[in-house]
């Protein structure tokens, strides 16, 4: 997805609040007599309800219906969707607030109001193939060291010995994960190999 000011904005008007929580393109008006504007207005009514009970607040405390037909404008009290607009603004944090307050699940959770994925740190980020490949020589290298020139063919057998040798300098490393690098050292002596032939 490409980077949009409507992903980044994190204050929305009612209406785009109802629209996106009803999977509607917020720029799009729904046409009137379908499933869109039915869905809408429910939405609607939805968020009308939490602002009179309390379990959605907008910025700033505020939000009035407004009468086209005696240009008044009212508190929230009585709303019908069909004669009445609504103004209100809402912080994207506090819409999911109400959604997980409700009992939604975050994977019916409308991606607009999802929290964004926080970048991975640099201990979490995925080793750069260069980067790997440097580790498992390197660590091939010091294995063939220790274990006079031959690392067995056979994972675990390794993993034993090394297990060993590094029990002897206060480390300890479990038999899976280094069996595991002992396949990974195997399979890149291979691609070595592959690639000078």
């Amino acid at each position: 997805m490409a980077l949009m000011p409507r992903s980044i904005v994190q204050l929305l008007h009612f209406e785009e609040v109802a629209r996106l929580l009803a999977g509607l393109d917020p720029d799009t008006p729904p046409k009137m007599l379908t499933d869109e504007a039915a869905r809408l207005r429910e939405w609607q009514r939805a968020i009308v309800y939490a602002v009179i009970d309390g379990s959605l607040c907008p910025t700033g405390g505020e939000a009035w219906i407004y009468n086209p037909a005696s240009s008044t404008e009212t508190p929230l009290a009585f709303y019908d969707p069909c004669i009445h607009q609504v103004y209100g603004r809402f912080l994207r944090k506090d819409v999911l607030a109400w959604l997980k307050s409700v009992g939604v699940s975050a994977a019916d959770i409308p991606e607009a109001f999802r929290p964004s994925p926080k970048p991975l740190s640099s201990a979490e980020q995925p080793l750069h193939h260069k980067r790997k490949r440097t580790y498992l020589t390197l660590i091939e290298g010091l294995a063939l060291e220790a274990m006079k020139d031959e690392i067995p063919a056979e994972p675990y057998k390794a993993a034993a010995i090394l297990q060993v040798i590094l029990g002897r300098h206060g480390l300890k490393l479990d038999k899976d994960p280094v069996a595991d690098t002992v396949l990974e050292i195997l399979a890149a002596r291979e691609e070595r190999k592959s690639e000078r032939s």
